[in-house]
């Protein structure tokens, strides 16, 4: 590993570790035998770290914790010793039960895992692991019937609450010292395979060997071990660089933005990606990410259609909705907008919905068609629209006052949103000139007017005094100041269509232009006014809003 990639283990097991450490416990019924089933576990997951990471390298050490104690390659400091189980008493009932029950038992009831997550944590089929949970259920509630504490109760609300409650004041795990003992641990695992491969190798070709094997018709047997490695293509049971080898390139550069590829939001590291959260299946292709304070707002489907609308917090995910059009969150990430369509893929109406849980908090009829939300100031949700006459235009939806209004009554699109600061900028483009206006808390203040080829994107610096603009053909990128009339103070040529670009900093933007296989994510220096490519990812991407 290299000194980013032991800075990233050492956050994944800053974040991880508690939950892994209550997990163990409760198969384990002891805090030091937890402490040592993390640590194994961690372990592997240490020596994969190249090829899992994010939410998959929660998966694999969850996996690898659940099955070391499944298998039964995990045994106790000291043999434990089970309270008899009396009627109603709980967690006597859970000791009591087979490993493979218990351990899809916490699964389900304490980690919130759908049955195919317990089935392949457990590395059982989803027949085997329903199969696990119900005898495991049906040994509770003989053991718990007619007693008075749980009588009534759903059984897995009994399961819950007796588990949380006997992690509820467990020891802190000591992270930089579980860090260490899992790096030393990797190493010597990973030497006694270098060792083990050295061996396999010399005795597969040491012509003594060959001509005993040769005398006596038999074979040299090779260590399961090193052939296992051998079959990963390398002695370290690391994946050889042809094995993992796709067809997404690694970037050449670090962007400190995240991005939308396939199924995953990744960080672009320089040789690597970073995945920050995995995305969700839905139906279609194509998938957008909002930024939700922490947590990500995920819309998967076709562009043009209607398509699933899922929060993404770790590992937590909850649908919104699965008729949803465009979507924007709020700059504090506890409110989305959306726009829900029918069957047909028209508006049927534009929804406010509180986060994390989801509840609808206003709804606004939408007799408009081609709704397309674009970002919030302050309560207020800013949307492009087409009135009655087919025109398009730039509204405003309060839902406090539950009243729409348009946006200064000519322009006809919002291109760029500063929640943070309530700042929008608005265009209105006609025969390749734009007008453009800033909406600064509700008030509408005119900007002028550009005839070079128009503008069609926009982008707010952080501090919200500049605004990046995509002018013309799409391949040309200026930055002005905002409350200022000034002529333009940076521009970039790109030299291809500009499809999206997002400030990485006061002094920098990222940008993505081309598109499918040609598509390059560009990073731009405002101080030395020049471009710089950053990854050629051979795929579509997304900057996440």
């Amino acid at each position: 590993m290299n000194d980013v990639e032991l800075g990233l283990f050492r956050d994944y097991v800053d974040d991880s570790g508690p939950q892994l450490q209550r997990t163990a416990y409760l198969l384990t019924d002891s805090w030091d035998d937890a402490e040592l089933l993390v640590r194994r576990a961690l372990a592997r997951t240490y020596l994969r770290w190249r090829t899992v990471n994010g939410a998959d390298a929660h998966q694999h050490t969850m996996r690898a914790l659940v099955r070391a104690y499944v298998g039964g390659r995990w045994r106790p400091r000291r043999p434990l010793r089970r309270r008899r189980s009396g009627r109603g008493d709980v967690w006597g009932a859970v000791q009591g039960l087979p490993r493979l029950e218990r351990a899809a038992l916490v699964l389900r009831c304490f980690n919130n895992r759908s049955m195919v997550d317990v089935a392949r944590l457990l590395g059982r089929s989803s027949a085997r692991a329903e199969e696990a949970l119900t005898r495991a259920a049906e040994t509770l509630t003989r053991s718990l019937a007619g007693h008075t504490r749980v009588k009534g109760l759903p059984l897995s609300a009994v399961l819950a609450a007796e588990m949380a409650t006997r992690v509820a004041n467990g020891p802190v795990l000591d992270r930089h010292e579980t860090f260490m003992v899992v790096d030393r641990r990797a190493r010597l695992t990973s030497f006694g395979r270098l060792l083990i491969g050295v061996a396999a190798a010399a005795a597969a070709v040491a012509p003594t060997a060959g001509s005993t094997a040769a005398r006596t018709g038999t074979a040299i047997p090779s260590s399961p071990r090193a052939t296992r490695d051998s079959a990963a293509g390398s002695p370290s049971g690391m994946p050889s660089s042809a094995a993992s080898a796709t067809s997404v390139a690694t970037p050449t550069g670090a962007l400190d933005v995240p991005v939308v590829l396939g199924r995953r939001v990744v960080e672009p590291r320089k040789g690597s990606l970073r995945t920050v959260v995995t995305i969700p299946s839905g139906a279609g292709a194509g998938s957008t990410a909002l930024s939700a304070g922490g947590a990500y707002v995920i819309r998967t489907g076709p562009p043009g259609g209607a398509g699933e609308l899922t929060l993404v917090s770790g590992e937590r995910t909850r649908r919104l909705s699965t008729r949803a059009g465009s979507a924007a969150v709020n700059a504090t990430g506890t409110r989305v907008a959306y726009v829900e369509l029918d069957d047909d893929g028209d508006a049927r109406r534009l929804l406010l919905l509180a986060l994390p849980g989801g509840e609808p908090m206003q709804a606004l009829a939408a007799p408009l068609d081609e709704i397309e939300v674009k970002g919030f100031i302050g309560d207020a949700i800013l949307f492009d629209a087409r009135s009655k006459a087919g025109d398009p235009v730039a509204r405003r939806w309060n839902p406090v006052a539950n009243n729409v209004t348009d946006l200064g009554g000519r322009y006809s699109a919002v291109l760029a949103v500063h929640a943070g600061k309530k700042l929008a900028l608005l265009a209105d483009t006609d025969a390749s000139c734009t007008t453009s206006a800033f909406i600064e808390f509700g008030v509408v203040y005119p900007r002028g007017r550009s005839c070079a080829g128009g503008v069609t994107a926009g982008a707010f610096a952080p501090d919200a005094e500049r605004v990046a603009l995509v002018l013309g053909d799409s391949s040309r990128v200026v930055i002005t100041r905002v409350r200022e009339r000034l002529p333009t103070v940076v521009s970039f040529t790109i030299g291809r269509d500009v499809r999206q670009l997002a400030w990485e900093s006061d002094s920098a933007l990222a940008v993505v232009s081309g598109a499918g296989a040609t598509t390059e994510v560009l990073r731009c220096s405002i101080k030395t006014e020049s471009c710089t490519s950053v990854w050629t990812p051979q795929a579509a991407v997304e900057l996440v809003r």
